[in-house]
């Protein structure tokens, strides 16, 4: 890989803990810059054990997968995606 490059890969269980991190980074952003933790967006003490059961779900799931960017070795960043059967109100239900 050239240097500077990103990696993209399917993410790993060993891949747990920096997701972690990320997710919390951007939990700390949301409350900074968008009002979350207060309200109706008001945060469970207990949502890093509900994301971390979550998370370990969707990286055995047949129909969702979670892949991280890797920069110098190091996961820089991920993202969840999810297949779903739509409601049919589409002429294209899948």
């Amino acid at each position: 890989m050239k240097d500077g490059a990103v990696l993209v890969r399917k993410a790993h269980t060993a891949d747990i803990p920096r997701i972690v991190v990320l997710w919390k980074a951007l939990e700390a952003h949301h409350v900074k810059h968008h009002g979350y933790g207060r309200g109706i967006f008001e945060y469970k003490p207990d949502r890093l054990a509900i994301y971390l059961k979550f998370l370990k779900k969707q990286l055995r799931r047949r129909n969702a997968a979670v892949f991280v960017a890797e920069h110098g070795g190091k996961v820089v960043g991920h993202v969840m995606v999810q297949v779903n059967r739509l409601p049919p109100i589409y002429v294209h239900d899948r």
